[in-house]
């Protein structure tokens, strides 16, 4: 069973572990909990080039500043994710996804989601 919950009180326990970052957490239509935050750095904005670095890399190999930005864009996408499975153990009681024992599927009616996102600066 899924816990009734305002974002303000999901941001309080996001808070609880993460007492400087930033949170926006909204409801979309009674059916998904959106949470955004400074937590998660978009990879594709830290390292604009990385389609080109991954060419290169399958080509050619990498070296230097290239191969650190390879690494930087790895390391923030594996951060990233970290990030949000923690995110997602905290609010486990507040979110539901029923699936179909034998195909997998998503079942339709009673579910409710948990998105993690980057917060955008506004400006």
């Amino acid at each position: 069973m899924v816990k009734e919950a305002t974002g303000f009180a999901l941001k309080g326990i996001l808070k609880q572990n993460w007492p400087l970052a930033n949170f926006s957490i909204r409801k979309s239509r009674g059916s998904a909990w959106n949470v955004k935050t400074d937590l998660i750095i978009n990879p594709f904005h830290a390292i604009p080039n990385i389609y080109e670095l991954r060419d290169k890399m399958n080509n050619e190999g990498l070296d230097g500043k290239n191969w650190d930005d390879y690494k930087k864009f790895n390391a923030l996408t594996k951060r990233n994710n970290e990030v949000e499975s923690e995110i997602k153990a905290l609010l486990r009681d507040y979110y539901h996804v029923d699936f179909c024992e034998f195909s997998g599927e998503i079942l339709g009616g009673g579910n409710t989601f948990l998105f993690v996102s980057e917060l955008k600066e506004s400006g």
